[in-house]
């Protein structure tokens, strides 16, 4: 009985997308994940690979980041990498960044939620760090000051030159992380740079001049 209980108060079996009450141990329930998987069709704008429009999933994310529900990330994991093994093929991409949190930011939480989120995937990852605490990007609206707030956070110590490399993160609101990390690449001699979100805020999409519905890449 005091297992059950115990079980019961670590556990909130509650879905994140559509709050029902769940029997089984996982984060999302099993007719959301399969909505989820109808929903999360790679699409490809410019150099910009995404599976879902963030108000579509606010609510995972939000969960994944802040409510540590970091298993949420094992329900998104067929997904991510079965279309992360298409794009890895299609640009010929020799090695994934996956954008890191500060050090700050990751004490409190326990984890990187964007690493969590390729945890177990198999693809060549190349470690970047993030030596500069700075201020959580949503609370940040301006598009100039986003940009000031990430502006020399990154390092990379691997050799990188000539290579093609792929950028995952898990949100792409205005592009300023996603943008500083390419400038990063770019002075370390990259010969490509792809990215690949798992979700991209619409605004983004108005703002470079797209419409909000992307190439569906087969």
């Amino acid at each position: 009985m005091l297992k059950k209980l115990l079980k019961k108060f670590l556990f909130d079996n509650t879905c994140s997308l559509c709050y029902c009450e769940m029997t089984e141990e996982n984060y999302i329930c099993k007719r959301c994940r399969e909505k989820l998987k109808k929903m999360g069709e790679l699409k490809k704008i410019e150099n910009l690979y995404y599976l879902y429009y963030y108000s579509d999933i606010n609510k995972i994310i939000y969960d994944l980041k802040f409510f540590n529900r970091k298993n949420i990330s094992r329900d998104l994991k067929e997904i991510i990498e079965v279309n992360l093994n298409k794009i890895i093929k299609k640009e010929n991409i020799d090695g994934v960044i996956i954008i890191p949190s500060s050090n700050k930011r990751k004490r409190e939480r326990g984890y990187n939620q964007v690493e969590e989120l390729l945890k177990g995937i198999n693809c060549n990852i190349i470690i970047s760090f993030r030596y500069k605490n700075t201020k959580q990007m949503y609370r940040i609206v301006e598009i100039e000051k986003r940009k000031e707030n990430v502006k020399g956070i990154f390092k990379i110590n691997d050799n990188i030159e000539g290579k093609n490399i792929l950028i995952f993160d898990d949100i792409v609101t205005t592009g300023s992380t996603m943008n500083e990390m390419k400038k990063i690449l770019e002075e370390m001699g990259t010969n490509k740079i792809i990215y690949f979100s798992l979700s991209v805020v619409k605004g983004y999409l108005k703002k470079i001049g797209m419409s909000d519905d992307g190439d569906i890449y087969k």
